[in-house]
């Protein structure tokens, strides 16, 4: 694993070694599900994006565009 030498392995048996490769090995898998789900979650995102209808569009630029208005006039 990262930053050990043969040596510090020498003399420990399996036991005594796995536990430190096991530690390790969880902590990439924990990494990369999770990457797996944000990954999934931005898919998500894009297919539903894509999915809409132009009228939704529409909406949605309308609702952007008034709330961004009543945020301007507030900092007035």
């Amino acid at each position: 694993t990262d930053g050990f030498k043969m040596d510090f392995f020498r003399g420990m048996s399996y036991d005594e070694i796995f536990p430190i490769f096991q530690a390790r090995f969880d902590a990439n898998m924990r990494f990369l599900l999770k990457l797996r789900e944000e990954m999934e979650e931005k898919d998500q995102g894009i297919l539903k994006s894509i999915n809409e209808t132009p009228a939704q569009k529409l909406a949605k630029r309308r609702k952007l565009n008034k709330d961004t208005q009543e945020i301007e006039d507030l900092k007035k």
